[in-house]
């Protein structure tokens, strides 16, 4: 599966896109999950990539962290 988090916009608060990730391993935990996170640009979003990787890491869940060349800057949790 492939998760897409381009939203909402960063002027929602601090964050604001954290919760993509828990939420989408709480109701497919049993499924191969990639995220794409848009905007990697932002300090916010590398701190939300930051804590899902250290979330993932604690979940005990191999993944790999990579930028992408986007616009205006792209990450990718596979």
């Amino acid at each position: 599966m492939l998760v897409i988090v381009d939203g909402p916009p960063g002027a929602t608060g601090k964050n604001a896109r954290y919760p993509a990730v828990p939420i989408t391993m709480k109701y497919f935990s049993a499924t191969s999950i990639d995220f794409i996170l848009d905007d990697y640009n932002r300090n916010d979003e590398k701190e939300i990539a930051k804590i899902w990787s250290v979330s993932c890491c604690m979940a005990g869940i191999s993944h790999t962290k990579s930028e992408i060349k986007f616009e205006k800057g792209g990450v990718i949790l596979e």
